[in-house]
């Protein structure tokens, strides 16, 4: 069983007979938050945000290139946040370019929440190699919250785009995150944002508790006929 359709189509790139019998059980949203959050208004600055740890395998390095950039081109148009921690052996110099630099100490919950309620957009520019394989909890963070996505074009990512469409921006390399950022802050397009903002609303529904449930219980009957069917007592 893995967490993500994309896990998948790369393990059977690696391992195809493996792959055949291998389910998938997408990671559910938590609900809980979901109650009461509010869509920020789309006006400067738009708020840019690397979510989770602060790491390579998250493309760190080409997020602060890319805000130290785009905050001197666009002065008051855009602010780049990070919404989770350092970790221990890093270097905070880097992050001062941020409007909201990374914490030096875990969040709370509570206060990484109010963190990531305030972006308009995710910056997904994570690499290939680790998340080929691995879920990524800060794009289950954007589905939970419904943020668009500024997201790198690998197996995790690009299902969603297909199945719900304008979720943010898919973007094939380093240079096309660039110019996703260029496009958001140039065309300020307000009725787009509105419409990923509610593909990104389908995508978290398609993930609540109750959604997966009937998936898993297809599955289980697809694989294990009769397990679920009523057995007299006794």
């Amino acid at each position: 069983m893995v967490l993500e359709e994309g896990i998948r189509d790369t393990l059977a790139t690696l391992l195809p007979a493996a792959a055949a019998r291998t389910g998938v059980l997408e990671l559910p949203i938590n609900v809980a938050e979901v109650a009461g959050q509010r869509v920020p208004a789309f006006a400067p600055p738009i708020r840019i945000g690397l979510v989770g740890l602060a790491t390579v395998a998250k493309g760190t390095e080409l997020f602060l290139d890319i805000a130290r950039e785009m905050t001197a081109r666009f002065p008051g148009k855009v602010a780049f946040h990070h919404v989770g921690r350092l970790t221990p052996d890093a270097d905070p110099a880097p992050f001062a370019v941020l409007a909201e630099p990374p914490s030096a100490a875990h969040l709370s919950r509570a206060e990484f929440t109010a963190r990531l309620a305030t972006l308009h957009y995710v910056f997904l520019p994570i690499r290939e190699g680790y998340y080929n394989l691995s879920a990524s909890g800060a794009l289950l963070d954007a589905m939970t919250w419904a943020k668009p996505v500024i997201a790198r074009a690998l197996p995790i990512v690009t299902p969603h785009f297909r199945r719900f469409g304008d979720i943010g921006y898919l973007c094939d390399s380093d240079a096309g995150m660039r110019s996703a950022v260029e496009t958001i802050l140039t065309g300020m397009d307000a009725d787009r944002f509105a419409r990923q903002v509610a593909a990104m609303q389908a995508l978290r529904a398609a993930r609540t508790p109750a959604a997966l449930a009937g998936t898993y219980r297809a599955m289980v009957e697809r694989e294990y006929p009769g397990l679920l069917t009523a057995r007299p007592a006794g």
